[in-house]
C-alpha cells in the first residue's frame, strides 16, 4: 500500500520554507504530499512525541515512558481500540482520505530510517496506518474524559465522583458589529501540555485546496485549530455525558457469568501484558481485563465495571479535520461538522463574514427514559445498552450562531453560559440526556464580565481581556465551595499565620509576576489539590473546612520559610518558565484567563507544564485573515535546536509573532527552504 502511494508523492513537489522561528510552511501539490510534509517537518522538530502516540498504539510506551507510559498502554487495550481499528480501518476509513493517512505514515517511516539513533525502541518501525489511527482514538477518547471514568472505577469509589471535571482551554469570537475595526475576532487559547504526544505543534499548510495557519497534535494529519483567509476555529474540551457506566450483576455460583436479559452470559477474558521500565530493567506485568455486552470492563474490589462512550469507536474524526481545514465559509464548514465524526469538543468559530459561532459538539447515544444515565447503571438488561453507531443528529447538539450581542464564548464552562445573559439559550431546549454541564469556573466568570462591561472593543483591548490576570470577586474554584472564605480568615484568631493572611486580605487578586497574595493562593492550591486528588475527591464540590484552611496556609508559609528564607515570596519568584538554560518567572494561575499549570519541584519552585501553550489572534477583514501567534517554548522539542526556546521571552511577557499566508511572503522572508526526503 505505502509503496506503491510512495511511486505518486513527487518529494520535489513538497517544499519546507522555515520562518525566523522555525515554523515551517509547507506547500505541496496533491493532499497525499502536503501530509508527507507535515509528517517530515513534524519528525524534524518533535520525532519522540509522535513515537510516543505509536508506541500506546502498540501496548509499548512503558517501555520507554515507565509507569506513565503503562497508563496509556493500559487505557488504549482497556477500551480495545486498536482491535477496533484493524477490524475496520477498510471499512470506515473514507477512500479520499486514505492517501493523507498513508503518506503520512510513509514519510514517518523514511525518517526513521534515516535517523536511527532518534528511534526511541528498536522493532517498531515500520509503523502503519492502524498505528496512527489508533494513537488518533485514544487522543479523542482521552479528550472525552475517559480517564476520568477509569479513574473513578479503579480507585472502587464510583458512587462518589460527579461526572464532567472541568478543565483547561479558552476560545472567544467577537462579530464586527463589537469591534472598532469593523473585523471579525477569534481568540484560540486551548490548553495543552507543554511537552509530549498532546502538545501543540505550529505549522502552515499551503496547497490548491488549503492555506492554513494553526496547530496540531505531533502525529496529527491535518490542523486541529488555526485559520485560513476566509475562517478560522478553536476547541475547548466540553463535559457532557460522554460515558456511561454499569456496574454487573454477577453470578455468586459460577465465575466471571453475569446476569444480562434473565441470563447468565460469560465474560470475555482479555490478558494485558507490558513491558514496564524502571531504571536499567524492564519488569513485566499482567493484567486481567474484561469484555461484557456493554464493552470494556474491569473487576474492583466493589465488583465489575463497565464502560460504554462513542469516542473509541469512531475513527473518522481525522478526515473531518482534515476537511474542515478545506472549508471556505460557514455553509461548507457546517457541512463538514454535521457529519458528526468528532466524538467531543466544543468549537467556537468566526470568519470573514462576519459570522461567529459556537457548538457543544459530541457523539450521544439514543437514551432511553426512565434511567438515571449519569449515575452508575444496572449492568443486567439490554434495554440501557444503547446501540453504537446511533447517535442524536447534529440539530439536537448545542448550537449558537450570530447572537445580536456579537460575542461567543467558551472556558470548559457551562454551554448555556456562552454570551451575554439575555441571549443564553434555554437548558430545557436540549435533550436532558446529553447532560451538558452547567458548571462556571473562574475563567468563565471573569471573562463573561470583561465582555459584557465593554461594548465596542479594539484589537488591542481583545488582546488584554485574553491575556487577564485577575481572579474574578468573589474567588470561584469549582471543586471548592466557598474558596473566599480563605480571606475571610481572622489573623488574630491565628497569630502564626497572621502575615499569610493579612497579604491575602489585602490582595487585589491579580496574578502578575509581582503579586504576593497570587504566590500564596497558588502553593496553597497546589497542595489542597494534591490532598483532594489522594483522597479520591477531587472531581466534586468539596466544603474546605476552617481547620483544613489553615492547615494548608501554615503549610505554604512552612515551604516559604524552607525555600525562599521569607514569606513575602512574589509569584514570579516561585513560578517559573523553564527549559534548557532559560528560566524565567511567569504570571498566572490555573483559574485566570492567563491559564498556568505548574508542577512542584523539589527545589521548591513550581515548573509551569500545561495551561497557555499554543495561542492564535485572528483578525477577520475583507481581505482575509491578519495572524499573530506564539508558543510556550518554541518550534522545535530538540534541545540542540536553535528554536528550542526562542518564543518563551515572548511568551511570559504576552507578546506575539505576525504570521503570514501569503505564499510569496512566505518564500521572500523563509531562512531555509528544502524537500524531504
Amino acid at each position: 500500500m505505502v509503496s506503491s502511494l510512495m511511486a505518486q508523492i513527487d518529494k520535489s513537489n513538497i517544499t519546507i520554507y522555515r520562518d525566523a522561528w522555525g515554523i515551517p510552511h509547507i506547500h505541496a501539490g496533491t493532499d497525499a504530499e502536503l501530509a508527507y510534509g507535515l509528517a517530515w517537518a513534524t519528525a524534524e522538530d518533535d520525532f519522540a512525541s509522535i513515537q510516543e502516540s505509536i508506541l500506546a498504539a502498540r501496548g509499548r510506551l512503558a517501555e520507554v515512558k515507565g509507569r506513565e507510559g503503562a497508563i496509556y498502554d493500559a487505557v488504549c487495550f482497556v477500551l480495545g481500540i486498536r482491535e477496533y481499528i484493524e477490524a475496520n480501518y477498510e471499512s470506515e476509513i473514507p477512500e479520499d482520505f486514505k492517501p493523507v493517512l498513508e503518506a503520512y505514515v510513509a514519510a514517518i517511516n523514511q525518517y526513521a530510517k534515516l535517523h536511527p539513533k532518534e528511534v526511541l525502541l528498536k522493532k517498531v518501525f515500520p509503523v502503519t496506518e492502524v498505528d496512527m489511527m489508533t494513537g488518533y482514538v485514544l487522543g479523542m477518547s482521552l479528550i472525552a474524559n475517559i480517564g476520568d471514568e477509569l479513574a473513578k472505577i479503579f480507585s472502587g469509589s464510583v458512587e462518589l465522583f460527579e461526572l464532567n471535571k472541568p478543565r483547561g482551554s479558552n476560545a472567544i469570537a467577537v462579530a464586527p458589529s463589537r469591534t472598532t475595526s469593523g473585523e471579525s475576532f477569534l481568540l484560540l487559547n486551548s490548553h495543552q501540555p507543554l511537552t509530549g504526544p498532546y502538545s501543540w505543534y505550529e505549522a502552515h499548510l499551503i496547497n490548491d485546496n488549503m492555506n492554513i495557519h494553526g496547530a496540531t497534535f505531533p502525529g496529527g494529519t491535518s490542523l486541529f485549530i488555526g485559520a485560513n483567509n476566509h475562517l478560522g476555529w478553536g476547541h475547548t474540551v466540553n463535559h457532557p455525558d460522554f460515558t456511561d457506566i454499569y456496574k454487573l450483576e454477577m453470578n455468586p455460583e459460577e465465575k466471571l457469568q453475569y446476569r444480562y436479559d434473565n441470563e447468565w452470559k460469560t465474560l470475555k477474558v482479555r490478558k494485558l501484558k507490558l513491558k514496564v521500565k524502571f531504571g536499567f530493567l524492564k519488569i513485566p506485568i499482567k493484567r486481567k481485563f474484561y469484555w461484557s455486552e456493554y464493552g470494556p470492563t474491569i473487576k474492583t474490589k466493589k465488583g465489575f465495571y463497565t464502560v460504554k462512550f462513542a469516542a473509541n469507536t469512531e475513527m473518522k474524526h481525522a478526515a473531518q479535520w482534515f476537511a474542515m481545514n478545506k472549508a471556505t465559509d460557514l455553509e461548507s464548514f457546517t457541512e463538514i461538522l454535521d457529519r458528526q465524526w468528532l466524538s467531543g469538543t466544543n468549537l467556537v468559530y468566526a470568519d470573514k463574514d462576519g459570522h461567529i459561532m459556537f457548538r457543544s459538539n459530541g457523539l450521544f447515544p439514543h437514551r432511553k427514559e426512565g434511567y438515571e444515565w449519569q449515575k452508575v447503571l444496572e449492568g443486567n438488561t439490554s434495554d440501557n445498552n444503547w446501540e453504537k453507531k446511533k447517535y442524536l443528529s447534529a440539530d439536537k447538539m448545542f448550537h449558537l450562531e450570530d447572537p445580536d450581542c456579537g460575542y461567543l464564548f467558551n472556558t470548559n464552562n457551562s454551554p448555556f453560559n456562552c454570551t451575554c445573559v439575555e441571549e443564553n439559550p434555554d437548558p430545557s431546549m436540549y435533550d436532558s440526556s446529553i447532560g451538558y454541564s452547567r458548571k462556571e469556573n473562574n475563567r468563565s466568570t471573569r471573562l463573561a464580565a470583561l465582555l459584557a462591561a465593554d461594548t465596542m472593543l479594539t484589537y488591542d483591548e481583545f488582546k488584554a481581556i485574553k491575556y487577564d490576570y485577575a481572579w474574578a470577586d468573589p474567588l470561584y474554584e469549582y471543586t471548592v465551595s466557598d474558596l473566599n472564605k480563605l480571606r475571610e480568615l481572622d489573623p488574630a484568631t491565628y497569630p502564626d499565620i497572621a502575615d499569610i493572611l493579612n497579604t491575602l486580605k489585602n490582595w487585589n487578586l491579580d496574578s502578575n509576576i509581582d503579586s504576593e497574595g497570587a504566590a500564596i493562593m497558588t502553593l496553597f492550591l497546589d497542595y489542597y489539590m494534591s490532598y483532594l486528588y489522594e483522597n479520591g475527591l477531587n472531581a466534586s464540590v468539596q466544603d474546605m473546612t476552617e481547620a483544613v484552611m489553615v492547615e494548608y496556609l501554615r503549610k505554604v508559609k512552612k515551604h516559604f520559610k524552607k525555600h525562599f528564607k521569607t514569606v513575602n515570596v512574589k509569584l514570579g519568584d516561585i513560578q517559573r518558565h523553564v527549559r534548557g538554560n532559560v528560566d524565567l518567572p511567569i504570571g498566572g494561575s490555573p483559574y485566570v484567563l492567563s491559564a498556568v499549570y505548574s508542577e512542584l519541584q523539589k527545589n521548591g519552585k513550581l515548573y509551569m507544564d500545561g495551561g497557555e501553550s499554543f495561542i492564535q489572534f485572528i483578525r477577520f477583514g475583507p481581505d482575509g485573515a491578519k495572524i499573530e501567534s506564539i508558543n510556550a517554548y518554541g518550534a522545535s522539542a530538540k534541545p540542540d535546536s536553535p528554536h528550542y526556546t526562542d518564543q518563551m521571552e515572548l511568551f511570559v511577557n504576552q507578546e506575539l509573532k505576525p504570521i503570514t499566508l501569503d505564499l510569496e511572503t512566505v518564500k521572500k522572508e523563509a531562512k531555509r527552504s528544502y524537500h524531504p526526503k
